[in-house]
């Protein structure tokens, strides 16, 4: 039964096209020489603004829930867990008083309003969905390491820096000797500008050019949704490590994307400078622990090492601290994976493109995906740490080209990068998400 053609796609939010083109002969001719078919009508699509402007309520709701709960934290947690050698005696039963506050209401409270906001409001779109979940999760963990003493002490020092410091959902960046923010300059805006707007053409370019294949532009088993029946070879299969990598690129632009914007929203709004989310993880990491601890999104590193790394490590080892981390890492992407894809989400239709023939989403994300990526690279860290301490692996090392070591730190992880992809984008999260850019699609025949 063929599906019904539309000239415009529903998850464009019925985006018409602003431009409709055709590709110039020489270049067609010259595409089917290397085996490409560009013949078709194309159209670009324009952002939707209606979709940044609900971004932007949401965000600011958001902002103004975090800089209330930065006050309960300051005056009910931070206070009563901040104690000199006078107040040694009440220490207890603050710090109890400060348990219960802390796990008792205010990361409940976190981890439960999305669920609730989405029942009021009936948010359908995933990357909207995202958004309000993020900064709240960021606000339940920064309430946990406020509780165990490991805020940073230059946010600490007045309620004015704190309430700056929890409600931003960046990594803002302090002089821990004079306990101040540090301020952006103007060279640090023109940078974080230029990158911004590298990242948004390039965002642009991935939506157009991967959109119409599913973004798993190469067949395998997982992009036929048979990823639950994969073997040993399936995992190492070429077509399956290109869908991998490229979905890693797109994470890693998205992030990306995510910096840039507080990079220029945040020094406009208070001067404070930030710290860059990204550091080329992909293509400079040299070895699983630089990847996830230097390179690959700094906010959550520093917010899991504050909030779970360094409570555990007071009262355990190292190697249960980072273990800790990933475990955690884990159960919270589980939980965004459940409130952002799943949560009372209305099947829809999608297109590959505008000609193509509909497919409906009926909440094919699954539970539990995450956890095991996270937990494979747990492991991966683990053994890398052990090795570390033979001389032979150290001089392996040391021995192989410098450009060749991401390559091996990104391919350990890459077999099962989908156990982290699939939720997003079986959920449509990155549909949901190009509606905001400018795309180039395939139009519409005419029947």
């Amino acid at each position: 039964m063929s599906s019904p053609q539309s000239s415009t796609c529903l998850f464009e939010h019925n985006r018409d096209p602003s431009i409709i083109f055709d590709i110039p002969t020489r270049y067609v001719e010259f595409a089917e020489k290397i085996g490409l078919d560009l013949k078709d009508t194309y159209g670009i699509l324009l952002p939707n603004s209606r979709f940044w402007i609900e971004v932007s309520l949401v965000f600011i709701l958001v902002l103004i829930l975090g800089m209330v709960v930065s006050v309960i934290v300051y005056y009910t947690v931070l206070q009563r867990t901040t104690t000199t050698k006078q107040q040694q005696r009440s220490h207890t039963t603050n710090t109890t008083t400060a348990n219960l506050i802390t796990f008792g209401a205010i990361v409940p409270f976190c981890f439960l309003f999305p669920y609730a906001f989405i029942s009021v409001t009936n948010i359908q779109n995933v990357a909207q969905r995202f958004i309000l979940c993020c900064p709240i999760v960021v606000y339940a963990f920064r309430s946990v390491e406020a509780l165990f003493g490991f805020s940073p002490p230059a946010v600490t020092v007045s309620l004015r820096k704190f309430v700056t410091y929890y409600a931003t959902p960046a990594e803002c960046m302090y002089n821990e000797d004079e306990k101040r923010f540090l301020m952006a300059t103007s060279q640090d805006f023109k940078r974080s500008l230029f990158s911004f707007i590298q990242t948004i053409i390039m965002i642009s370019f991935s939506f157009s050019l991967l959109s119409h294949h599913g973004y798993e532009p190469f067949e395998s088993k997982n992009a036929a949704g048979e990823g639950a029946l994969m073997t040993m070879k399936d995992y190492v299969n070429l077509m399956h490590l290109g869908n991998c990598f490229i979905l890693a690129i797109m994470f890693h632009l998205m992030l990306l994307f995510i910096g840039g914007t507080f990079s220029l929203v945040i020094p406009l709004a208070t001067g404070i400078k930030i710290i860059d989310l990204m550091h080329n993880p992909l293509f400079e990491s040299t070895s699983p622990s630089d990847f996830w601890g230097r390179r690959w999104n700094m906010t959550a590193h520093k917010m899991l090492k504050r909030a779970v790394f360094m409570p555990i490590r007071r009262y355990s080892s190292t190697f249960v601290a980072s273990l800790g981390v990933f475990i955690a890492s884990g159960l919270f992407h589980e939980y965004l994976v459940h409130v952002v894809m799943i949560y009372k989400r209305d099947p829809k239709v999608m297109y590959t493109s505008s000609s193509c023939p509909a497919k409906v989403l009926e909440h094919e994300v699954q539970l539990g995906t995450n956890m095991a990526f996270f937990a494979w690279n747990g492991i991966l860290v683990v053994i890398e740490r052990l090795l570390k301490k033979h001389p032979m692996a150290k001089s392996i090392g040391l021995a192989l080209p410098p450009y060749v070591v991401p390559f091996f730190i990104v391919l350990m992880a890459l077999p099962v990068a989908h156990w982290f992809s699939n939720p997003y984008v079986r959920g449509g999260y990155f549909y949901d998400l190009q509606v905001g850019f400018p795309v180039i699609i395939k139009v519409a025949q005419e029947i």
